[in-house]
């Protein structure tokens, strides 16, 4: 049903995709084209991640915003070794996984990931479980998270603890150029910056 609907929307621009069941075999039915004009994507973590990287890939010369799980990021990234994406927005939600090495490797994968993102010019990180990923795993880490973020980078959002030496070290990061920072915290409550 959804696959027909979505071949009756050549010109779809937004697709937000939830619980919607969808099968691998139905991809297959699918244009190459069917997603050609499609600049923003909303896809939530209850579909197989086949389907996440097809419609990634389907999209990828057109899209410019993507707001995804955490546990996608590998495959952003295995899309980015096929062909670039020109994201302009990114907007990642972080949930809890009790696998600390899996934590520790979806990090190392969202520096690669944002090192490919050249473009980016508004950056959400966001978690309702676990806000301690970005300051449990070190300031090295943290600043190979700062070093990874574009100088295109304008408008960064996040709602993760984040100890104020780590912000020292994002803001003493002579490549960034970021003029909007939102900062939400359990510890401060919210904290707009205009820089």
């Amino acid at each position: 049903m959804l696959f027909s609907m979505l071949i009756s929307l050549p010109n779809l621009i937004t697709l937000e995709l939830g619980l919607v069941p969808l099968s691998q075999q139905s991809l297959t039915l699918l244009p190459t084209s069917l997603l050609n004009n499609l600049e923003h994507l909303y896809y939530r973590d209850c579909f197989s991640d086949v389907i996440f990287k097809q419609f990634l890939l389907l999209s990828s010369n057109s899209l410019k915003s993507l707001k995804v799980n955490l546990r996608f990021c590998l495959f952003i990234e295995q899309v980015q070794q096929q062909c670039p994406l020109n994201l302009t927005h990114f907007h990642l939600v972080i949930k809890h996984d009790n696998s600390i090495n899996n934590f520790d490797h979806s990090f190392n994968v969202l520096i690669i990931l944002l090192r490919n993102l050249p473009q980016l010019v508004h950056l959400k990180l966001s978690s309702t479980t676990f806000h301690d990923y970005l300051s449990n795993r070190g300031p090295i880490f943290f600043k190979a998270f700062s070093q990874a973020l574009a100088y295109s980078l304008k408008i960064f959002e996040v709602n993760l603890n984040i100890p104020d030496e780590y912000l020292k070290i994002l803001f003493d990061e002579p490549e960034l150029n970021i003029q909007y920072f939102s900062f939400y915290c359990r510890i401060y409550g919210k904290i707009l910056l205009n820089v």
